[in-house]
């Protein structure tokens, strides 16, 4: 009555264009999020690494990053380390998509016309491609846009890349969308949209009751990792077993308590049993998916 459940085998519907080393592999991903998502108090970071949302076809959708290789946590888009349907396959042979195109599910769809759901995300809102209805009765259609910027080179650290100052980041506002690259559509209902720019599909979660699953990444620990504002807030708030705590900005210029490592020993597992990396920046980050998981 509350949740909707996805199982799949993670095999896309079209043939593979091999751009990474990494075999097709066929998994077993298990989903759950809200049938019935709400708006949160406020907005909360997606996972750096792992699933945040699940394409229509069964197979999980990343963040705008990479894992630390082949460039650490640069945007893949912008590396141009995908495929023609702007996903790849990972370490453990997973299929991923970092960003979506309408074509590639409706190659038939007419260009300008109000795009379909193409996913959802893990906090239960709808993912459209990048065209939508201005007013209820769809007599205008516009093509929405990101209001992130690029204020760097993202070969590497795409997050450290870009910035979202834009007053339309808060609240979306003509063609541009919030920060979590959404927007509340003519019906009253809050939707995301997939665009051409950084972060492709979302930037945060503006939905509340992020169940997780599947695909790895931070999902299945709802309640996260600890806020902070100073190291001494992080005494005993990371995982047993972390060499350390630590309190670190994420992308959202959030400060939450992480462990920290010298290398991928060091880190501890998740709350629902996942491998960590050790990132440059001395911190442990969720794997992008089971162990041995990546780019």
């Amino acid at each position: 009555e509350d949740t909707v459940t996805v199982n799949s085998n993670g095999l896309p519907h079209f043939p593979l264009q091999a751009i990474t080393p990494n075999d097709l592999e066929a998994q077993e991903h298990a989903w759950t999020f809200p049938l019935h998502p709400e708006l949160a108090a406020e907005r909360t970071d997606i996972p750096l690494l792992g699933t945040v949302a699940i394409a229509i076809n069964g197979c999980p959708i990343y963040g705008p990053n990479e894992a630390a290789f082949p460039d650490p946590f640069g945007d893949p888009i912008y590396n141009g380390i995908t495929d023609w349907n702007q996903g790849h396959t990972g370490g453990s042979g997973d299929y991923h998509f970092h960003a979506l195109s309408t074509q590639t599910f409706y190659p038939e769809h007419p260009e300008g016309e109000p795009s379909p759901i193409l996913g959802y995300s893990l906090d239960g809102f709808p993912i459209y491609g990048p065209h939508g209805c201005v007013d209820i009765a769809c007599e205008e259609v516009v093509k929405f846009e990101s209001s992130w910027e690029v204020t760097g080179d993202p070969t590497t650290y795409a997050w450290d890349n870009h910035v979202c100052t834009a007053d339309s980041c808060e609240e979306a506002s003509g063609t541009k969308l919030d920060r979590c690259n959404g927007r509340v559509g003519p019906d009253g209902g809050y939707r995301y949209h997939a665009t051409e720019g950084f972060p492709y599909v979302l930037g945060c979660y503006t939905g509340a009751g992020v169940a997780g699953g599947g695909g790895g990444g931070q999902g299945g620990n709802p309640t996260g990792p600890a806020p902070c504002s100073q190291e001494s807030d992080c005494a005993g708030e990371c995982p047993e077993g972390s060499q350390g705590c630590t309190c670190h900005t994420t992308p959202m210029n959030n400060q939450i308590c992480v462990p920290t490592c010298t290398t991928a020993e060091d880190c501890p597992e998740t709350a629902n049993g996942g491998a960590m990396n050790c990132t440059q920046l001395g911190v442990c980050v969720p794997a992008g998916g089971p162990p041995g998981g990546g780019p």
